[in-house]
């Protein structure tokens, strides 16, 4: 066991939680490596400690190796997502509030500013394709139901992307490849402003 690097000792403590649970915890001292609370692995052989790495590389590695590809992924779409809109949790909840009482008002719903309080903040603010100011609420609310529209359509785009490359990852034959991965990562051409 005193070949064992470091970096090796560190893979098979990991392997070993993976393959055993937190009952096979390591002391990895400069040249073995002792398992407590564990039955059969007290003081694991060479080919105990070379089948627990072989089947920790097969199953455990390639699975975290995808996890961390969608994730990127994911990252990526949220990136994406954030150049068309303003991030953060708030924002969005004002942004659906805003939608719902656009397609209420679209709808034929009448009202007041107190009954649509976020598209009547937005009086005068809001600029339709024509450049006029909206006025009112169902002013807004046109403006709005627009900007709905536009936004289904570069969230859907997104989307799609984004499910597009975790299939491509999914179906690549070696997902440790890294240079597979990040071709499959960086590959991806979201949608601009």
């Amino acid at each position: 066991m005193a070949n064992l690097t470091v970096l090796q000792r560190a893979v098979f403590a990991d392997a070993l939680e993976w393959q055993y649970g937190p009952v096979a915890s390591c002391n990895l001292d400069a040249c073995t490596i002792t398992v407590w609370n564990h039955p059969t692995l007290k003081k694991p052989t060479e080919a105990q400690i070379k089948a627990v790495l072989n089947k920790y590389q097969a199953e455990e590695l390639p699975r975290r190796a995808v996890i961390d590809a969608n994730s990127q992924i994911d990252t990526a779409a949220e990136d994406a997502r954030a150049a068309f809109v303003t991030a953060g949790p708030t924002q969005q909840a004002v942004y659906l509030m805003k939608a719902a009482e656009a397609v209420a008002v679209s709808a034929g719903a009448t009202g007041s500013a107190a009954e649509h309080p976020i598209l009547a903040a937005s009086i005068g603010i809001e600029v339709p394709d024509t450049g006029d100011e909206a006025v009112d609420i169902a002013a807004v609310a046109v403006v709005v139901m627009a900007k709905r529209t536009q936004w289904l359509q570069i969230a859907a785009a997104i989307e799609g992307k984004r499910l597009g490359a975790k299939s491509k990852i999914a179906a690549l034959s070696d997902p440790l490849d890294a240079a597979a991965v990040a071709a499959v990562v960086e590959g991806i051409a979201w949608p601009k402003p």
